[in-house]
């Protein structure tokens, strides 16, 4: 069962049981807001990794650190499997030859590509900006 599939039937289950569905109707309802109405793991991970960061971006103007649905949208992304920061860097300093660019955000594709869900676009962009 993927990611969107135990979301969705962790949905059901808090409907039969009367339990609390607010947040798991606000993330069901914005993963089949997309075109693809059966996304994959990466796809999904992604998406959710986009709505941790703007409810941390809305928690952190409210002066608030956490929230129900920070923690629901939290206990779907998987904790094993991210790249490290090292990681990133070692491979970006294996694999981009940065002399052959126009600029050094030119490799952000490719290295965003290679990671896929593993690293966010954010961390990526850091690395390259401070070490390369």
């Amino acid at each position: 069962m993927g990611i969107q599939d135990t979301i969705i039937y962790d949905l059901y289950q808090a409907i039969k049981n009367k339990k609390e569905t607010r947040h798991l109707k606000v993330i069901v309802g914005e993963l089949q807001r997309l075109p693809d109405k059966r996304l994959d793991d990466e796809l999904v991970i992604i998406l959710l990794r986009k709505f941790v960061n703007n409810e941390k971006e809305r928690l952190e103007a409210l002066g608030d650190k956490t929230s129900d649905y920070l923690d629901t949208v939290n206990s779907y992304l998987p904790t094993v499997n991210v790249a490290s920061n090292e990681e990133v860097e070692t491979w970006i300093r294996n694999n981009i030859d940065f002399s052959t660019l126009g600029n050094k955000f030119a490799a952000m594709k490719t290295i965003v590509n290679h990671f896929g869900a593993r690293a966010e676009g954010k961390v990526i962009k850091k690395i390259v900006t401070e070490k390369f």
